[in-house]
Formats: structure tokens, C-alpha cells, sequence
């Protein structure tokens, strides 16, 4: 028997801020800003509301947001 474990949100495990970071360079390279994204409290929060919660934050209307999505997971 095995057991997996996932930990989306960083609260039981750290990878060092390697979500964080990756995060951080998709958000960049997809929007050209990451927002506040080092003081953003991504603790149960999903990573779509993350994105949305940050570029908000940075004064991106909703249909740009919108339209960046696939591309910020890609």
C-alpha cells in the first residue's frame, strides 16, 4: 500500500519557496508584472485564485487576467 501526499499550498512541507518562485517568473513573463507577490499569503488559497488575487492587486482588468490564464500554467 502506498500513500501520496499533497500539500498545494505549502502549509505542511517547504520546498523553499520554489512554487513562490516559479509563480513569480510565470506571472512575469506572462502579464509582465508579479504584483505584490512576496507579501501575498497564498496559504488555502488555490493557485487560480492566487494569480487572480495578485494581479488584481496590481491593476489588471479581469479580462486580462482572463485571457493570460492558459498561458501563465503553460
Amino acid at each position: 500500500m502506498r500513500l501520496f501526499l499533497f500539500d498545494v499550498d505549502g502549509t505542511l512541507v517547504t520546498a523553499r519557496g520554489a512554487g513562490r518562485a516559479a509563480l513569480t517568473r510565470a506571472l512575469e513573463v506572462t502579464y509582465g508584472t508579479a504584483g505584490a507577490v512576496e507579501a501575498y499569503d497564498f496559504r488555502g488559497r488555490t493557485d487560480t485564485s492566487i494569480v487572480w488575487g495578485l494581479m488584481r492587486g496590481a491593476g489588471l482588468a479581469d479580462a486580462v487576467i482572463a485571457r493570460g490564464l492558459d498561458a501563465c500554467w503553460a
